[in-house]
């Protein structure tokens, strides 16, 4: 096999550290982006958007990886614009239609709410008679405070809710500025990307810059087909229990859906944390053809992750659960409710990171090899 070159300086320590300083770099880059975020939100999402588009625009413009031409086709400028235009048009209009939707169902829950909590007390009480019933062991009382403090807890979050979507109509000029910074961050890094990638590659040392392409391309394989992966998963669960709850005629059919969509995009969590409940609620103290209808489209949504999920994401993506439960608590933990996604994708990227580095050996193997290599100084 041949010597793989080395990262750092050619030194024992730095060979035998080399893997747990490329994975720590990972880990202070991912959490840098996470900062900076706020400041640099448009060109993170030109960048996002532009890598995206990239196929196509090498498609319409004849380029190739490098972009070199390699066939008639457009000008990039005008291949960007192009493409530009119809990724934005759909972007915009299916967000305006899902936005007004999530905003306006969120206000008239607000406004119901002071109707619906005394409906809401009245079932929650009937609920409770009916496990003190059947399991006599436990408590009324203890039942009725629980119920009443998840009740005040409920009321208290959707009220939040509801207020933050007010607060987003009144933020309309900055997203209408965000947006614009979006637009055309991602036309100027689009139409200049292969010159940028040149400068940054030129500031690299001459031995740093093969490893440094090869791990560019290793981490934004793995970003962006994450990414890629998980919005397609989510667009067909959002659109079959939309879908679905429009036909069971279910209040608020388009927020439960985008709710229940992102919490399906949580590693090991997934929709059934709010569908079985909900199911087992229906079938046993509420309606039995809605406790039907919401578990058939449990069952859908099942088979549709089942069909989707080995299609759009492959093997490579698969990280043991346990350690998926362990960074989303360590995120979750760090960032907040962000960290509950931020952490899995940075062990994902981490994962790869390792997989690229050790080119399927162990790491106790690379410990041999430096070990075998190193030769201690000669006694004085």
């Amino acid at each position: 096999m041949q010597e793989r070159k080395r990262i750092f300086v050619d030194t024992p320590f730095l060979k035998a550290a080399e893997l747990p300083l490329l994975m720590l770099i990972t880990v202070v880059v991912v959490a840098l982006c996470y900062v900076l975020a706020s400041y640099v939100m448009p060109l993170l999402l030109a960048i996002l958007i532009s890598t995206a588009m990239e196929p196509l625009v090498r498609m319409l413009s004849g380029t190739n990886r490098s972009g070199e031409k390699v066939r008639g086709g457009l000008p990039r400028k005008v291949a960007v614009l192009l493409v530009m235009l119809i990724v934005f048009t759909l972007l915009i209009t299916v967000g305006f239609f899902i936005i007004q939707g999530v905003v306006s169902e969120l206000i008239s829950l607000a406004e119901s709410l002071p109707a619906k909590i005394p409906q809401w007390m009245e079932s929650l009480d009937q609920l409770g008679q009916q496990i003190s019933a059947q399991f006599p062991i436990i408590s009324t009382e203890n039942l009725a405070s629980i119920i009443q403090s998840l009740s005040g807890h409920l009321t208290e979050s959707i009220t939040t809710i509801a207020a933050s979507a007010v607060s987003f109509v009144t933020q309309m000029p900055a997203i209408i500025l965000f947006i614009v910074f979006t637009i055309m961050s991602t036309y100027f890094f689009s139409v200049s990307r292969f010159s940028i990638m040149r400068n940054l590659k030129r500031q690299l040392p001459q031995s740093w810059q093969e490893t440094a392409q090869h791990l560019y391309g290793t981490l934004a394989k793995a970003l962006f087909g994450w990414l890629k992966a998980q919005f397609i998963i989510l667009c067909c669960m959002f659109l079959v229990m939309f879908i679905g709850f429009t036909i069971l005629n279910v209040h608020y059919a388009l927020l439960i859906a985008l709710g229940i969509a992102v919490m399906d995009a949580l590693p090991i969590l997934g929709s059934g944390l709010v569908m079985i409940p909900w199911i087992g609620y229906q079938l046993f103290f509420g309606s039995l053809p809605m406790g039907i209808g919401l578990a058939l489209i449990y069952v859908l949504l099942i088979f549709t992750r089942q069909s989707i999920e080995p299609r759009v994401v492959g093997g490579q993506f698969g990280l043991p659960p346990l350690w998926t439960m362990c960074a989303m608590y360590a995120g979750f933990r760090l960032f907040g409710f962000i960290g509950l996604f931020l952490g899995p994708l940075t062990l994902l990227l981490m994962y790869n990171v390792a997989k690229m580095y050790l080119q399927k050996r162990t790491y106790r193997e690379v410990l041999a090899d430096v070990a075998a290599q190193w030769s201690p100084p000669p006694d004085l």
